[in-house]
This record gives C-alpha cells, sequence and structure tokens, in this order.
C-alpha cells in the first residue's frame, strides 16, 4: 500500500517527526530534540522501523506545555500583583 502523502496531519493517528513539527510549528530537527530531551514520547511501528509520535502524545505534549505556562503566569501575577486580600495604604489628609 502507497501512503497517501495528501493526508492532513490533523487527522492522522501516527505522525513522522516533520508532520509533528508541521502542527507544532517548528523545524523537524526541533521535534528530534524534543524526543531526544524526553519531552516527547515516540513508537516505532516495527522492529528497526522509522520513529513515529502518535497524535495522542502529541496533544498531551502540547496540553502540558499549556499547563506548565498557566501555572507560570498564575505564579508571576502572584508576585507583582498587589494581594486582593491585603487593605490599600492609607491616605494622610
Amino acid at each position: 500500500m502507497i501512503p497517501n502523502r495528501d493526508l492532513n496531519p490533523n487527522d492522522m493517528l501516527v505522525l513522522t517527526p516533520a508532520q509533528a513539527g508541521q502542527l507544532l510549528n517548528v523545524c523537524r530537527s526541533k521535534v528530534y530534540d524534543l524526543v531526544k530531551s524526553g519531552e516527547l514520547a515516540t513508537i516505532t511501528l516495527y522492529k528497526g522501523g522509522p520513529l513515529r509520535i502518535l497524535r495522542t502524545d502529541l496533544d498531551a505534549f502540547v496540553a502540558g506545555r499549556k499547563e506548565a505556562m498557566t501555572q507560570a503566569i498564575e505564579e508571576h501575577l502572584d508576585r507583582v500583583q498587589p494581594r486582593r486580600h491585603m487593605t490599600p495604604p492609607q491616605s494622610r489628609n
């Protein structure tokens, strides 16, 4: 069977690193960096086969990055914004 290269990566269950990069809007080498660092899981479909990324693993990676970023933003805002439970300074009249 010849693979259909016209398929949209959004519709695929298993992606090549290049297709994963296309969905993440990064180059293929950045995908390999994420794999090497252990941040993005991969599989091979058969012994000695090429590296593939499950779409569910890619979605989980993105969700994890979003959660980490949201938490970092909340922590930053807690440091730079005044606490709501604190009373404002009294004006000197």
